[in-house]
């Protein structure tokens, strides 16, 4: 009998430690940068007492960096200070409990600081809209230039929402005179008058952000009927949380065609985002301002969600349970 308790101990042990594990921060990127600054952001982790910043002028790869922050920072934000000018660092930040457990270092972001005297706002990474440029053809233009070097990997999940069936992308290309533009081509026609669900899969910018969570990484469009030549503007669109559909890569694979070198910490936003794009007979256009207005409210929706499922509710009380019965008998059998 004892060895049964010390075995349910040890499972409802196990379960605790996999329901509070610590997780590496997510969507860390850099926010502001000057001369001697760099400061970064990231999302917060509620099994996390604190965070550690880990830095230096060469990427560590996930082993280690030159240096580290001394002080626990509380908060999902700090400024890495005493920096050299016109130099390139990488960052990347964990997750501390309150048993002073650390967890892995986050995905690493690299920026090079500027000029002394120098300062500049970096604009969070995300899209702007997206054209339907012909029934084949999809064009994003994003808040920053994008990462056009050999090995960039622009990932795209295109999903019908009637009949969730995806669409394959057999072709996403960097756009050589605007770098904060994607052309995708589909491997399959665009259904006319039908909504779909874009997934960035995975995108980085120049200065290494990557898109590939939160709600900057989805939205909605719909096609138009394809038979009229004047633009016609798209309306109801929203960006989405990510919902109970499964998204998955296309089966095809994603051939990238990146003609233009990497423009490092280069980050303008196009000063008309809501303007439509006229590149073939639909030129649909969906806007920074038809997104904002859902944002906020799909946001909060996905904070209301429960992080504990009901299942791993019930198999708690059951472990506790049979440690209880396992007590009482034991006791009895003492006092008898």
């Amino acid at each position: 009998m004892k060895k049964i308790g010390v075995l349910l101990f040890a499972i409802l042990l196990s379960f605790l430690q996999g329901v509070y594990a610590l997780v590496a921060p997510s969507s860390l990127e850099v926010t502001q940068v000057t001369g001697s600054s760099v400061t970064l952001d990231w999302d917060v982790d509620a099994n996390a007492e604190g965070y550690y910043v880990y830095y230096g002028t060469k990427s560590a790869s996930g082993s280690t960096y030159e240096s580290e922050g001394v002080d626990l920072i509380d908060g999902s934000e700090t400024s890495v200070d005493n920096l050299k000018p016109e130099t390139k660092y990488f960052f990347a930040v964990t997750s501390v409990d309150s048993d002073g457990n650390e967890s892995d270092f986050s995905k690493e972001v690299s920026y090079t600081t500027l000029k002394t005297g120098e300062s500049k706002n970096v604009s969070k990474f995300k899209i702007l809209s997206v054209s339907v440029i012909d029934t084949e053809t999809l064009e994003f233009q994003f808040s920053s230039q994008l990462d056009s070097s050999g090995s960039a990997v622009n990932e795209f999940a295109i999903q019908n929402k009637s009949n969730l069936k995806q669409l394959p992308v057999d072709i996403s290309s960097v756009n050589e005179a605007d770098p904060s533009k994607v052309l995708v081509v589909l491997g399959e026609s665009l259904t006319p008058e039908t909504s779909y669900k874009v997934t960035v899969l995975d995108m980085r910018d120049s200065a290494g952000n990557s898109i590939e969570a939160g709600i900057n990484a989805f939205i909605n469009f719909e096609t138009p009927t394809f038979k009229s030549k004047a633009p016609v503007k798209i309306e109801n669109t929203e960006v989405i949380e990510e919902d109970n559909t499964a998204v998955t890569p296309p089966s095809q694979n994603t051939q990238n065609e990146a003609s233009s070198p990497n423009e490092e910490n280069t980050t303008e936003v196009d000063s008309n985002p809501s303007a439509t794009i006229n590149k073939g007979n639909a030129g649909q256009t969906i806007s920074q301002a038809d997104i904002d207005s859902n944002t906020l409210s799909t946001a909060a929706e996905s904070e209301a969600l429960p992080q504990t499922g009901p299942g791993q509710w019930i198999l708690l009380i059951i472990a506790f349970l049979f440690v209880g019965a396992i007590y009482f008998i034991n006791t009895r059998r003492r006092s008898v």
